[in-house]
């Protein structure tokens, strides 16, 4: 196959809708890398169908993203939205949907791409019924999370799962060193069948803003300083810690920190994870040093940033640490402990601070050393965003591509060896014949 030849990608993301808003349950940086990655692929001449579930009633079945870049809704059964952990038991159902749209429509594959587990399990039926090579994204495992934080626990039957993608895909990317070393670790993975690909960012939407002026738009206080937090809440993500951290901070006058990323009204304590971190709050003193924002929109979050004077990524666990690069395309330093790659794009002691004592003590001492730079000592945002330029979503597809390249070329030479153990041996293809 011509590496110039245009692909067609069918991408699976069966248990969340890659253009849902941000903050939803199982809406996060995932999301935004299949979209992204999605649209880069498709301006560079490939086209790009991304299979989902039907959320609720009435969906349409397609949407376009971009002109090659297609957003496909399957019916996985008739009541909507399905909670992330029944969908195991709609696999059969979603697969048997995936074949009936593959066979309808008048494309003809090159890969299919899934990304978490549960879409892997899915591909790993089509690739059998298809024969189409699967690449998987596995974006976060059972093992990983839970070596990590022991409150994120998982069925069996999702281990046993990742065990078998992982022995079963035909590639595996993954977004860090971190992520390919614990894929080694936890499933025995081969080396070799794992291809990485770093995330991006959109720079022409996360840049530098005037923080008076981010800070005024938002209604913030001028004065204050303010630290922020991005992200689901979820143990994993380590918000609990950095409450913590935030309470040995009280001497610290002026601080606040400022909480985003859920979808429900959080001050309100409307979810069971909201009312328990509103509680958390007000065991720990702080009701009046912590905003807690809700869910917001992705493209406002760049105003987030820039009114912020530190992003701090307490995460237990991270794919890659998308936050954290968003953060410092915005020039606003980042606090992180060492998960994900943020050690590939956060300079220590210059961008940000990187916490080797990842507990709320070590967590503390990171934020009161930024926050407590004088002027001199700081870069500048323009600085701190040109330190990450090279972190492009164009860059990323580059290198997707070229993994896919490389299953490609493995899969026509599996073929071609078939085909000459055929040519060499014609009886071997009909063992029923009988020799004369």
């Amino acid at each position: 196959m011509s590496t110039a030849r245009p692909y067609r990608i069918a991408m699976l993301s069966i248990h969340t809708n890659p253009l849902a808003p941000l903050g939803m349950p199982d809406t996060g940086g995932m999301s935004v890398c299949i979209r992204e990655l999605a649209r880069e692929l498709g301006r560079r001449g490939h086209g790009v169908d991304i299979f989902t579930g039907r959320t609720r009633p009435g969906n349409g079945e397609t949407r376009h993203l971009d002109e090659r870049v297609r957003l496909i809704h399957l019916d996985i059964g008739p009541s909507g939205q399905v909670p992330k952990e029944q969908l195991h038991s709609r696999v059969p159902r979603f697969a048997e949907a995936l074949d009936d749209a593959l066979a309808q429509r008048d494309t003809a594959y090159h890969l299919v791409h899934s990304h978490y587990w549960l879409s892997g399990v899915v591909a790993g039926k089509t690739r059998a019924l298809r024969h189409l090579p699967h690449v998987i994204s596995f974006h976060t495992t059972a093992l990983a999370k839970r070596a990590q934080c022991a409150e994120e626990q998982a069925p069996v039957h999702r281990i046993d799962a990742e065990g078998g993608l992982v022995r079963n895909c035909d590639r595996i990317v993954a977004a860090s060193v971190r992520e390919c070393q614990a894929l080694i670790k936890n499933y025995k993975a081969d080396s070799g069948k794992i291809g990485r690909v770093p995330w991006g960012v959109a720079h022409n939407q996360f840049r530098p803003i005037d923080q008076r002026a981010a800070r005024s738009r938002l209604g913030l206080d001028q004065t204050e300083k303010l630290v922020l937090f991005v992200g689901r809440i979820t143990p994993v993500k380590g918000l609990a810690k950095l409450l913590a951290a935030m309470a040995r901070l009280r001497h610290y006058p002026g601080l606040r920190l400022l909480v985003v990323g859920e979808e429900r009204e959080i001050s309100k304590g409307s979810s069971k994870t909201v009312g328990l971190v509103v509680g958390l709050v007000q065991k720990l003193g702080l009701s009046d040093r912590v905003t807690v924002a809700g869910r917001i929109a992705h493209e406002a979050l760049p105003h987030w940033y820039s009114a912020a004077d530190c992003v701090a990524l307490p995460s237990h666990d991270e794919t890659f640490g998308l936050v954290a690069l968003e953060s410092l395309a915005c020039g606003t330093p980042v606090v992180a402990t060492r998960v994900g790659a943020v050690e590939t794009f956060v300079q220590d002691g210059r961008t940000g601070i990187l916490v080797d004592d990842p507990l709320p003590g070590g967590l503390a001492r990171a934020l009161e050393e930024l926050l407590t730079r004088s002027q001199g000592q700081r870069l500048s945002p323009a600085a701190i965003a040109r330190s990450v330029a090279a972190h492009t979503w164009s860059a990323a597809a580059a290198r997707l591509l070229d993994e896919y390249r490389s299953v490609l070329a493995h899969r026509n030479e599996q073929r071609q060896q078939c085909r000459t153990r055929q040519a060499a041996h014609p009886d071997s293809a009909h063992p029923g014949r009988v020799s004369s």
